[in-house]
């Protein structure tokens, strides 16, 4: 029983620590800036990108006026009303 068990804990710890390694390089690259790629200059807090699909690293399909609205609203609670 012991002899099955240790090889197992061993091969499950292995598969954590390389998840917990892919995380962390995955998630330094989630936010998808177009001008920095560290996520904004040196000294800001909380990376902040300019609104627009300009400033988007992945340009969208389709961008309208209400996409553009609610885009310059972030982070503010409330959305614009435009219908």
């Amino acid at each position: 029983m012991l002899t099955r068990l240790v090889p197992g804990l061993i091969v499950l710890g292995a598969g954590y620590l390389l998840a917990r390694r892919y995380s962390r390089r995955a998630a330094a690259h989630r936010v998808a800036f177009r001008r920095y790629e560290d996520g904004g200059p040196p000294g800001q807090p909380a990376p902040v990108r300019d609104a627009g699909a300009a400033a988007q690293r992945d340009s969208p399909a389709d961008w309208d006026a209400q996409d553009e609205a609610v885009d310059e609203t972030f982070p503010a609670s409330d959305p614009v009303t435009r219908y």
